[in-house]
């Protein structure tokens, strides 16, 4: 019986009840009982046959083949949602297939930018050498620097400056007494190797003959009085994550990273001298960044040529013109003769100097301008051109400014430390 059935036989009932009630009530009350009319049987009895009509109406169920109908009609409703959910999934894996290519080409173009972001400072740093400022980029108060004035040189009828001596170990002073490398604990498993760079003296700036060379390049003679440490890499992701809890990949040091042995990049000066304060605590030293004068020394390493290893800078010995997209580890390039990887190319390094043109005549520990607005950064780094990487090529930053090319390494004076 289906509900239509059962709500009619309820109705019937009642009106039933309704019609039989009432009579029987007055029925009781009257003395003697009042007799039935024909009227109340010919009700009774009509309601009764509705009744009963309703009753096996009913229990009859529905008429032959509502039921297939009806099954029928719920089997294709199921199909059609089916097919609507194969349609959605289709549809679900065809958005996360555009969504992924859309991630991947977003990747692609942000490598893309950073490449273009490289390269476009390298030509403002080429464009403001040749004092051609860009607009928009010239110096507080509108006016270009200074053009530097080269010494005289053979193009213009002066004589090229002698080129240096050979290096000798007198050159170097052989007794201080020092040990020729240390170790600096950086925690979590990270330490700074350094090598004992010794006082001597040398030629800083190019010769007038060099290809490539800028005007601010002059050369002049510099005596260096008092030995110093160098680290033998740029400061390591692993190392700025240990000492000062801050950069990317793991909390705690260089364990678990795979990146740990990059160099740490977009650094700005001040990252990198506050990294110097945290490591003098944790370690006793006075690290700091190297003087422009103390970096040349050492990148040189007792040579005259372009590059420490020669005039020309080999594919297989540096980290440049975007060749590997990106820095590589710290060492996978041969180190200078003095024991020091990664002075081309890889990243730029923080120098303490302010930019500004060298000062006529020899120099003894020349630490550079008091003042300035810009901070010297040397070496090159791995989206540069060659003659960027050269030993004596000149660049410059603003300190605050942090840049995906720029990193630095620390150094330490020497002190009279017997052997150890």
């Amino acid at each position: 019986m289906d509900h239509r059935s059962r709500r009619a036989g309820l109705a019937a009932r009642a009106a039933l009840g309704a019609l039989l009630v009432p009579w029987a009530g007055a029925a009781r009350a009257a003395d003697p009982p009042a007799p039935v009319s024909a009227g109340h049987v010919a009700e009774v009895e009509r309601l009764l046959a509705g009744l009963r009509d309703m009753v096996e109406a009913g229990l009859a169920g529905p008429p032959p083949g509502e039921a297939e109908a009806r099954a029928a009609a719920a089997l294709g409703r199921a199909e059609r949602a089916e097919a609507a959910a194969d349609r959605l999934k289709a549809g679900l894996a065809e958005a996360e297939t555009r969504a992924r290519e859309a991630l991947e080409r977003a990747e692609r173009a942000e490598r893309a930018w950073r490449r273009a972001q490289g390269e476009l400072a390298d030509i403002r740093d080429e464009l403001a050498r040749a004092h051609r400022p860009i607009p928009g980029t010239e110096e507080p108060g509108g006016a270009p620097a200074p053009t530097p004035t080269p010494g005289p040189g053979p193009e213009d009828g002066g004589a090229e400056p002698a080129p240096p001596p050979p290096a000798r170990e007198s050159s170097q002073d052989p007794a201080w007494g020092v040990q020729a490398r240390v170790s600096l604990e950086c925690g979590g498993g990270a330490r700074i190797e350094a090598v004992l760079v010794r006082a001597g003296e040398f030629t800083m700036g190019s010769p007038a003959s060099e290809a490539d060379r800028d005007p601010d390049e002059i050369q002049r003679r510099v005596v260096l009085t008092r030995p110093f440490y160098m680290a033998i890499h740029p400061v390591t992701r692993a190392q700025y994550r240990a000492v000062t809890g801050r950069g990317p990949g793991p909390a705690g040091g260089g364990e678990g990273d795979p990146d740990g042995d990059r160099p740490m990049d977009d650094m700005s000066w001040r990252d990198a001298a506050e990294f110097c304060r945290l490591l003098s605590i944790r370690t006793g030293r006075a690290v700091r960044l190297p003087t422009e004068a103390e970096w040349e020394y050492a990148c040189r390493a007792g040579t005259a040529t372009a590059y420490a290893f020669g005039d020309r800078l080999g594919e297989d010995q540096a980290n440049f013109d975007n060749r590997h997209r990106g820095p590589t580890p710290v060492g996978a390039f041969p180190a200078n003769a003095w024991g020091l990887h990664d002075m081309h190319g890889n990243v730029w390094e923080w120098c303490a100097d302010w930019y500004a043109d060298y000062p006529p005549g020899p120099a003894a520990d020349p630490a550079g301008p008091a003042a300035g607005a810009r901070r010297v950064v040397r070496g090159g780094g791995w989206v540069s051109h060659p003659r960027s990487c050269r030993s004596a090529f000149r660049s410059r930053g603003d300190p605050d400014r942090k840049d995906h090319r720029y990193g630095f390494r620390v150094v330490l004076d020497a002190g009279p430390e017997p052997p150890g």
